[in-house]
């Protein structure tokens, strides 16, 4: 369970089926679902667009153009 006030590693994949979630290299969670990728240029991190925000800091943010799986996700925390 992730604890308030604590800094976590957060990995969120998509992988055209499943999103899946992982907090320092752990898988936490996952859901089968659809989207579109066809958004050139378009992004949101930080809640929902249909009204749930985030409030927090974020930091070190990566974002590629291809899924991770979880040896790569762990290799990539190095010794942080």
């Amino acid at each position: 369970m992730l604890k308030f006030g604590e800094w976590y590693y957060v990995g969120i994949v998509h992988d055209g089926i499943a999103t899946k979630v992982f907090a320092n290299g752990i898988l936490e969670a996952t859901t089968v679902r659809t989207c579109s990728s066809d958004l050139p240029g378009w992004g949101y991190l930080g809640g929902r667009l249909e009204g749930d925000r985030f409030f927090g800091a974020l930091g070190e943010v990566i974002v590629l153009g291809r899924a991770l799986d979880e040896k790569q996700i762990l290799a990539s925390l190095g010794d942080r």
